[in-house]
């Protein structure tokens, strides 16, 4: 599922800004390298488990059969339109966390500026303040 979501966040922006019903061949491209992703993951895992493809085709079929409703998570598997769907929300979101990352960062920096403008304008006080002691202190003593 991991590999999966890594290709998903590395593929997505190729849908960013597509129009609806208007796919390019890339798109195209980057559903069949998912399709053969989610294959052959869902075939090690059925190995691992001592099932075949055709167990699963026969499990599925029977559920269908069954009235089981159909799962997202499958439609975005076989329905390119539902895939393409799923990659510009992906897109979207991964943008808007970039975003949101982004003015984080400029609050960081926001923030820093102005603790070093307020040290500078202590430090202006503090010099004036001395100065200004400084001066008073030599008036004293000139009057004496």
């Amino acid at each position: 599922a991991k590999k999966m979501q890594v290709f998903v966040d590395r593929s997505c922006a190729v849908f960013d800004g597509h129009a609806v019903g208007e796919f390019s061949v890339g798109q195209h491209a980057v559903f069949q390298d998912y399709q053969e992703l989610v294959q052959d993951s869902v075939g090690r895992y059925l190995t691992a488990q001592g099932h075949s493809a055709a167990d699963l085709e026969a499990l599925v079929a029977q559920g269908m059969a069954g009235g089981m409703p159909a799962s997202p998570a499958l439609d975005i598997c076989f329905d390119f339109e539902a895939f393409a769907a799923y990659m510009v929300t992906r897109n979207t979101e991964l943008e808007m966390a970039e975003l949101d990352q982004v003015a984080n960062e400029q609050h960081m920096i926001n923030a820093q500026h102005q603790m070093q403008q307020e040290e500078e304008q202590r430090r202006a006080r503090a010099a004036a303040a001395a100065e200004r002691e400084q001066r008073e202190q030599q008036q004293r003593e000139e009057q004496e």
